[in-house]
């Protein structure tokens, strides 16, 4: 809650998330109030992976991704359907898309924006 994630970078520059709730991560996960920028790559990355099962549901409100070299908001992969949602929240000028639900037929999106 009221958090900031800004600037990470690894080695590779391929898989710094600025938060990333992701392969595993049980039930009752919520961001709220969270900034996350200039990250090397998603803002807010809820990947899944097959041979790990899907994540529980994640709520992420009032909160804003903003230039993020790939994703602002990323909820899920692989297919697999988590019902994650997204409330009042901004992505801007991310440089893939600011929301994108990755193959994640049930992703849930309220008052979200993105320029």
């Amino acid at each position: 809650m009221n958090s900031e994630s800004f600037s990470n970078e690894d080695p590779g520059k391929i898989n710094a998330d600025g938060f990333a709730v992701k392969m595993r991560v049980g039930e009752g996960n919520r961001l709220e109030g969270c900034y996350s920028h200039d990250n090397i790559d998603d803002g807010f990355d809820l990947f899944n992976k097959i041979e790990d099962g899907a994540n529980g549901v994640v709520v992420i409100e009032n909160s804003i991704a903003r230039n993020n070299t790939s994703n602002g908001f990323k909820l899920g992969g692989e297919g697999q359907p988590v019902a994650h949602e997204v409330r009042n929240s901004i992505a801007i000028d991310n440089h893939l898309d600011g929301f994108t639900d990755n193959f994640n037929p049930a992703s849930w999106w309220w008052l979200t924006t993105s320029r």
